[in-house]
């Protein structure tokens, strides 16, 4: 692809983001004015706006595969930062660093771009249909396709600051939409998604400051390692010299993702975040925020290949949030509470990949996740807003009901059920060959294997590289392994209970009144149907496709450049396969098909405390709020004692010392300058008396003699330069 085509598809790359981000800003301005106008039409215009961005990015993937380029890049001069010493040119001079505005995206971004597109559009979709009774619609229409563009907007940004603008304006979009219903609740879980993700965004914000004026890196495409360490080599210098800075970035950004993607400690924020609507969730969880921070994890994982220390901390952070999200699924009772623990659980796999050098796998596993977990929310969502609807009233108190009130009511859906939640669940509880399973099997092979493997000829393995992060392999292999059964549990308790599960007894007029569906659901469901098939289904397909092609995911690729020769990946394979059919036979035998052996298992019997402990997310919240308590209680009690013990003792002795400098000043005052005043008074008395009574005598002789005087001495001062003046040109003649 020649320059002037690659400017040509930047400018569409450009509208990719700005397409929805015109529309949110235009349905803001419509929702002020308080019309019917934008009622009817901000779902429209933003479904457009997203549908144009996913018709773009569509197109440029093709173009690019291709042309098989790189990326496609647009830039233009944006601003510089302030002079500073370390920056100088080539002639010693001082100048600023350039930052430009640059947009860049290759396969990777803009498969996840085309991903977000789609997924908001349906999403818009169901949201007509959800909303419909919401008097507040076409606020939540804007919120919503500005959340979109937000993701858009990280995802074709090149420049690290708008990047980071990006980050943030999906944050706060966020709050508006997790506090739309307005209760409580929801504005106390706004709050605590809030502030608990802008604590870690911190990371983020410190990671672009040190590649920025550290390494001098402004945008993401121009992040690159080899040519770094190449020029310190070529210089004489040792590369190992900023390897503790790089570690520093990748931790940096480890801890953006903590909060971000509500890894492990902080993934209580993402359940409670589920008093928003069904739309906000499906879009929350697949395609947009929490999504963002494992993505961006993915495209720097070049800075987690220096040291032990990054990788043993992604490896453990992501393989105990996969493991505790899990278990914490499985003992959640409200369906989106559910939902909401497997997006904690497998957002740690993708981070897990990172540490384990399989970061192409976690890709696309996350890119698998977006679709199938998107329909499934979707899926519960209407199967929630049914039921409220029919049962009168209870959606006034935004109060979800419980998985075992929804028990076999999906039956009575079977569009649902078997065109969403089925092949969705099983997509997500990983049974091969579906898109669940693909990238999941690679991430655990790669757990086996990378201890042993050699990247080049001559270089050493990788576990004698970095010993500590393939000790913490194996435990993340043993992690992955109880996590497997788990996942396929409580996907196979959430789908068997919501279509074969026994129903609570229900009074007659109830039971007839929970017949008939609501209308106006039919274009939802039909594209939600879509959706959970591309999840399950499309997405295996064309993930053999991209294995045999070098344009995608082809063999020589990153995440299997280290592939261990043997039966290893028909080992993987056979054991994932076996822990997913242990843990869903065994689910639906004790949650199912005989409940009442599963109640008096977790419910009665000795695993009712752990199920209970876990159920209310490990304490976690509680944790956090001792915590964060505690530390402001000391701190409130030192600033007591700083205010008692530090500053009334300062401020006392600064009385003191200022009473000292009054006394000082009263004695100068009365001493000095009253006598300075007083002699310059008299001073003045007496030549005024002397003026009277020796110059001022009425004769007029005295003052004729007095200006004779004054005119000679003038004279005088005058002519004897003068004189001077005229002796030296006499002199000269």
């Amino acid at each position: 692809m020649d320059t002037a085509a690659n400017n040509q598809l930047g400018g569409l790359l450009v509208a990719i983001p700005l397409l929805p981000l015109a529309a949110a800003l235009i349905g803001y301005l419509l929702a002020w004015g308080q019309g019917r106008l934008a009622l009817r039409l901000n779902a429209w215009l933003g479904g457009l706006a997203l549908l144009a961005s996913g018709g773009l990015a569509g197109w440029l993937l093709s173009a690019v595969q291709q042309s098989q380029a790189d990326s496609i890049a647009w830039r233009v001069p944006w601003l510089a930062l302030p002079d500073a010493a370390l920056l100088t040119d080539a002639a010693g001079n001082r100048t600023g660093l350039p930052v430009p505005l640059a947009f860049n995206a290759g396969v990777p971004a803009l498969l996840f771009a085309l991903t977000t597109a789609v997924i908001a559009v349906v999403v818009l979709v169901f949201a007509v249909r959800e909303r419909r009774d919401d008097p507040r619609r076409a606020t939540f229409f804007a919120t919503l396709t500005l959340f979109a563009g937000s993701m858009l907007l990280f995802l074709a940004a090149d420049t690290l600051l708008v990047i980071y603008i990006a980050w943030e304006l999906m944050g706060l979009t966020s709050y508006l939409l997790i506090a739309h219903p307005g209760t409580d609740r929801a504005r106390r879980a706004a709050r605590q998604a809030f502030w608990t993700t802008r604590a870690t965004d911190f990371g983020l914000l410190f990671a672009v400051f040190t590649l920025m004026t550290v390494f001098r890196w402004t945008t993401l495409s121009g992040i690159d390692l080899t040519a770094l360490l190449q020029s310190i080599a070529s210089q004489g210098g040792n590369p190992r010299e900023v390897y503790p800075w790089l570690s520093a970035v990748a931790l940096l950004v480890l801890a953006a993702v903590l909060g971000k993607a509500a890894q492990f400690p902080l993934s209580f924020w993402l359940s409670d975040a589920m008093v928003a609507p069904a739309p906000v969730s499906a879009l929350l969880h697949a395609a947009t925020m929490v999504a963002a921070g494992p993505y961006l994890l993915t495209r720097l994982h070049g800075f987690f290949v220096v040291a032990d220390l990054p990788l043993l901390a992604a490896t453990l952070l992501g393989g105990l949030t996969l493991l505790t999200g899990a278990i914490m699924a499985l003992a959640a009772r409200d369906p989106k509470r559910v939902l909401a623990y497997s997006t904690v659980s497998h957002l740690g796999l993708v981070v897990m990949s990172v540490g384990v050098l399989a970061e192409e796998a976690g890709y696309y596993h996350l890119l698998a996740h977006a679709w199938f977990k998107a329909a499934l929310f979707l899926g519960v969502g209407y199967l929630v807003a049914v039921w409220l609807t029919q049962h009168g009233g209870a959606e006034a108190d935004h109060e979800p009901p419980e998985l075992d009130r929804l028990a076999g009511f999906a039956r009575r859906q079977p569009l649902v059920l078997w065109g969403v939640l089925v092949p969705a669940g099983l997509s997500l509880a990983g049974l091969f060959p579906l898109a669940g399973a693909l990238g999941k099997e690679q991430i655990f092979q790669a757990l086996l294997t990378r201890y042993g493997a050699t990247p080049q000829a001559g270089i050493p393995a990788i576990g004698e590289q970095f010993p500590v992060a393939a000790a913490a392999w194996a435990v993340g292999a043993c992690m992955l392994v109880i996590a497997l059964p788990l996942t396929a549990a409580y996907i196979t308790r959430l789908v068997g209970i919501l279509g074969w599960g026994r129903p609570a007894p229900q009074p007659p007029e109830a039971a007839v009144a929970a017949v008939a569906a609501p209308r106006g659901w039919g274009v939802p469901l039909v594209l939600t149907t879509l959706l959970a098939l591309m999840g399950s289904v499309g997405w295996a397909a064309a993930y053999f496709n991209w294995y045999n092609t070098p344009a995608g995911f082809a063999p020589e690729s990153a995440a299997w450049k280290w592939s261990a020769a043997g039966h290893t990946s028909q080992l993987v394979s056979a054991v994932a396969l076996a822990a997913v059919l242990i843990g869903a036979g065994l689910t639906w035998y004790l949650r199912v098909a005989r409940p009442q052996a599963g109640d008096r298992v977790f419910r009665e019997g000795g695993l009712a405390a752990l199920a209970a402990f876990f159920r209310h997310g490990m304490y976690l919240r509680e944790l956090f709020h001792l915590v964060i308590g505690r530390c402001g209680e000391l701190l409130a009690v030192l600033a007591g004692r700083a205010d008692v013990g530090l500053l009334d003792w300062l401020v006392l002795r600064l009385g003191g010392l200022g009473r000292l400098i009054a006394t000082a000043a009263r004695w100068v005052d009365d001493y000095i300058v009253d006598g300075l005043r007083w002699l310059a008074c008299e001073f003045w008395w007496f030549l005024k008396r002397l003026h009277a009574r020796t110059m001022q005598t009425g004769q007029i002789q005295h003052y004729m003699f007095i200006v004779l005087l004054g005119t000679a001495l003038l004279c005088l001062v005058i002519l004897r330069p003068l004189s001077r003046i005229l002796a030296d040109i006499l002199g000269s003649i």
